[in-house]
């Protein structure tokens, strides 16, 4: 199954409009204000298959990094809150960037996972306080 998730458009939006504000330009301004701009419109995908999975990041519909992980090269999934009432999964794997799932859509991207993990015999670790988001949703 293919997840998706896409940064808020938001918050850039405002860093972006703050930086256009500021008075001072140089280079470093101008690699600043062009960063913040490609970051508003990354996007992220996560597909779940029986023998791996795929994470890739895009700009503007444009793939620019791609990560493909085999069950044996993860060492484990840890599933943990963020801010006050969000799932965050972390895969852990042996060589590399660790992979972290945060506001994907659907959100049975985190159930989907515990069940990836226990056909694979992956370690799976919950927080306290993902076991309560657990018994609230």
């Amino acid at each position: 199954m293919t997840y998706k998730a896409k940064t808020q458009y938001i918050s850039g939006t405002i860093l972006f409009l703050m930086a256009l504000t500021f008075t001072a330009f140089n280079i470093y301004y101008l690699f600043f204000l062009i960063l913040i701009f490609l970051l508003i419109f990354m996007s992220f995908e996560l597909t779940i298959d029986d023998e791996k999975i795929t994470y890739k990041t895009y700009i503007f519909a444009v793939p620019i990094y791609k990560k493909e992980v085999a069950p044996v090269r993860i060492t484990e999934l840890k599933l943990k809150r963020i801010s006050w009432a969000k799932k965050c999964a972390v895969i852990k794997v042996i060589k590399g960037l660790n992979i972290r799932v945060i506001s994907f859509q659907p959100e049975t991207i985190y159930q989907d996972l515990i069940r990836y993990a226990k056909d694979n015999d992956v370690k799976v670790i919950k927080t306290k306080d993902y076991k309560i988001l657990e018994k609230m949703h």
